[in-house]
């Protein structure tokens, strides 16, 4: 039996009503009898609850934590349904990761016994909705007697209060305090910029670069761009990451408002311009040579021309595959360019047109080669086959969120986890196009910078063995256990939906180190393998990745169906490294979280993520 004392320690004060009013606001009476027991609740109810329960189960959250939540859960389901209230018990419970059936009966017939102890349905709602489940299915669905919605009646038990019949849902206090933080709502991306401690120990290569930029937010830009820009080149430096040999490729998406800040991304273009202006003179010299050959052998005599083959049509040379092309151009690029290539636009509607007509086709393409996995192309009228076998692509784009969603439209399929994202709002002035943050011919630099890459790629392309990059051993460490923090930290805050994230970040991380480890070599000169990365190389990419692990939070919480999720994890992030009551409810008020709510989430966050000892709160960080 639980103690009555504890359970009154939590338990809300509300009358235990044996009468349920539908959403027309007519009574209808309950059968609380012992031999209906398992028939309690209306139709309507009984509904809601499995509507909401499957919504639990499908995005695997847990209410039940702590353990009060998960008593409290009980006593409202056995209030509401009595014995046909278990399998929802279970279900429930189930999203807990130790669960026990044998546990979670004898919790329930506890429940059973102590009659719900006053703790109505509402009390299960309430915990539903503070978890980041939509408990409104259906528009007018979920009205129990007050003609108030299941959201809104969950908002008025959490202010102590009955639901009033007939109030409107914009009069509610909730909604009153969060008209006060419109500031903050309307902003689309609140995410926090790159330390400058990044660009004080990056290789000099890219420090210097990034030196000519005043603008911080045009600097982060510049130097997530370069580094992606720069993945495509860097031929022949591979590593091995779960026995599986990896090269540096990577896939970026910057995003943010029209007109605003991504200029640097531009000059980040650069860097890999000279080798697609080699490949481009290289073909048209190929080119200028068969069309000579084709000549000659057109004019042979027929016998003449059983001898020598007809002149074989050169490979189109592309370091800049262009947005817009077919799965099939995009096949036959990267075929004839030896496996590699990048895909950069700064305006990415020509990709979203493409992304349109043949979705699937070239979202599996994608997602292969950012594992390097075969691609390969059929045609029918021409009989041929071309395979792929470790396709080498990166990807740098950029567009506004609508742009985002038309490109990548849904987390579920497995492209949306590939990308790095930089996702920022413009809240500066109009600055001024005429001064320069540096005496400096911005073009004839970085075309500068873009042959001393051509110059690397050069030399890594004539390498006879690929260098093989390594991290040290506490590295190796230090990267497991930041990874397995991380995901702890955000199926607590967000759910298993963003698992994927998380685990391609490590992907991400690891190709990172390699880049900047790789741009050493134009400090030392040194091609020889291994090549083991430095601690200042992979601190500065730990910074980076997990800086930008926060912008790939909030790009998820503006997917369609995950906007919900997004309070617990923006409450967490703005929580300083120490703080007591006072201070979370400071940083509650300023993003509209009421108190009920805020303590809920510090109770979730503890011990995973917070410490506690006599109103003082620590992060518990690796």
């Amino acid at each position: 039996m639980l103690d009555s004392n504890f359970i009154n320690e939590w338990l809300p004060k509300q009358e235990i009503k044996n009468s349920l009013f539908t959403s027309s606001g007519k009574n209808e009476n309950r059968v609380i009898s012992e031999d209906n027991k398992n028939i309690h609740g209306t139709k309507k109810v009984i509904s809601d609850i499995e509507s909401i329960t499957k919504k639990i189960e499908e995005a695997q959250i847990d209410i039940t934590t702590p353990y009060p939540n998960w008593v409290k859960v009980g006593l409202s389901l056995a209030n509401e349904l009595g014995e046909g209230g278990r399998p929802y018990f279970h279900r429930i419970s189930g999203m807990f990761p130790r669960y026990s059936q044998s546990e979670c009966d004898k919790q329930y017939d506890v429940s059973i016994k102590e009659n719900g102890k006053g703790v109505t349905i509402k009390s299960f709602f309430y915990m539903a909705e503070l978890a980041g489940v939509d408990i409104n299915h259906e528009p007018k669905a979920g009205k129990i007697g007050s003609g108030l919605s299941l959201s809104e009646e969950a908002t008025a038990y959490n202010q102590g209060d009955e639901p009033t019949p007939g109030k409107e849902s914009g009069e509610s206090d909730t909604d009153k305090q969060e008209t006060t933080n419109s500031e903050h709502d309307s902003l689309i991306f609140d995410t926090p910029p790159l330390p400058d401690l990044v660009f004080e120990n990056l290789p000099v290569f890219l420090r210097e670069s990034c030196n000519l930029f005043r603008d911080g937010l045009e600097r982060d830009i510049f130097l997530v761009s370069a580094i992606s820009v720069l993945s495509a080149c860097l031929p022949n430096i591979e590593g091995y990451y779960f026995n599986k040999a990896l090269a540096p490729n990577l896939y970026l998406f910057v995003t943010g408002p029209a007109a605003s800040g991504k200029s640097g991304m531009d000059w980040a273009r650069y860097l890999g311009q000279t080798i697609h202006d080699q490949y481009i003179e290289q073909s048209k010299k190929e080119r200028e040579v068969y069309d000579i050959e084709l000549d000659i052998y057109s004019n042979l005599q027929r016998k003449q021309k059983q001898k020598p083959d007809r002149p074989k049509e050169p490979d189109r040379k592309l370091f800049f595959i262009p947005a817009n092309s077919s799965s099939s151009a995009l096949i036959q690029i990267l075929y004839e360019n030896d496996s590699r290539g990048i895909i950069f636009e700064s305006e990415s509607d020509s990709m979203a047109q493409t992304a349109k007509n043949e979705w699937g086709v070239s979202s599996d393409i994608y997602r292969k080669s950012f594992h390097h996995e075969p691609v390969s192309l059929c045609r029918r009228k021409e009989k041929e086959y071309m395979e792929v076998k470790r396709p080498k692509l990166s990807i740098v784009m950029s567009g506004t969120p609508k742009q985002l969603l038309s490109i990548l439209p849904e987390v579920e399929n497995g492209l949306f986890s590939r990308y790095l994202y930089y996702a920022f709002e413009d809240l500066g002035g109009f600055n001024s196009p005429f001064e320069s943050h540096a005496d400096q011919n911005y073009p004839k630099y970085f075309k500068q910078k873009g042959k001393e890459i051509a110059e690397l790629y050069g030399q890594l392309q004539n390498l006879k063995q690929s260098i093989i990059f390594q991290l040290t051993m506490e590295q190796e460490k230090r990267f497991t256990l930041t990874f397995n923090h991380m995901l702890q930290k955000d199926r607590l805050l967000i759910g298993r939906d963003f698992d994927a994230n998380v685990k391609r970040l490590g992907i991400i991380l690891f190709r990172v180190t390699m880049i900047l480890s790789a741009l050493r070599i134009l400090e030392d000169g040194e091609l020889s393998s291994p090549m083991v990365c430095s601690d200042q190389d992979f601190e500065t990419a730990l910074i980076i990745v997990t800086t930008l692990e926060k912008h790939a939070i909030a790009v998820f919480h503006r997917m369609p169906k995950n906007e919900l999720k997004g309070k617990m994890s923006a409450f967490y992030d703005k929580l300083p490294l120490q703080f007591n009551r006072q201070g979370y409810l400071k940083v509650a008020g300023e993003l509209g979280i009421n108190t009920k709510m805020a303590e809920y989430y510090i109770a979730k966050f503890i011990p995973k993520l917070l410490k506690h000892a006599y109103n003082q709160y620590t992060k518990i960080s690796i």
